[in-house]
């Protein structure tokens, strides 16, 4: 995926999980465009279908390393995979249902808690990788 160019603080020097970070980012923004140009909710959401896909090939990724080197935070990792993707199913609902919350702070949930989770949690996991 190209696009966004991943600020220096967010690289983690895995070149797949920067690339993937960088990916989410870009379609975000694709969101973000589509969203403040007052399309209507299905485009918005032809937009978010994409960014889903997206994170499920990203968490994908990132469980697959942990699965294979046995990381000790599998489990904690995974669940707030999971509380993510709930909110994001659940912004895709509301937008199905012609409610556009992307309008209304999701933006800022997407980008907000995806820093956050790169900086601690994805933070952790590639210190494990890289002491293997």
């Amino acid at each position: 995926m190209t696009g966004t160019a991943l600020p220096t603080d967010l690289t983690l020097g895995i070149d797949k999980l920067d690339e993937q970070h960088a990916g989410y980012f870009h379609l975000v923004e694709k969101v973000e465009a589509a969203a403040m140009s007052q399309e209507p909710c299905h485009v918005v959401q032809e937009t978010l279908d994409v960014l889903i896909d997206y994170i499920d090939e990203h968490f994908s990724t990132e469980k697959a390393m942990m699965v294979e080197t046995d990381y000790p935070e599998l489990k904690p990792h995974q669940q707030e995979h999971v509380y993510f993707v709930r909110r994001i199913m659940d912004i895709s609902e509301d937008l199905r249902d012609g409610d556009c919350p992307v309008k209304n702070g999701m933006l800022e949930f997407m980008k907000d808690w995806f820093t956050n989770h790169i900086l601690t949690t994805d933070t952790r996991l590639v210190a494990y990788l890289k002491s293997r």
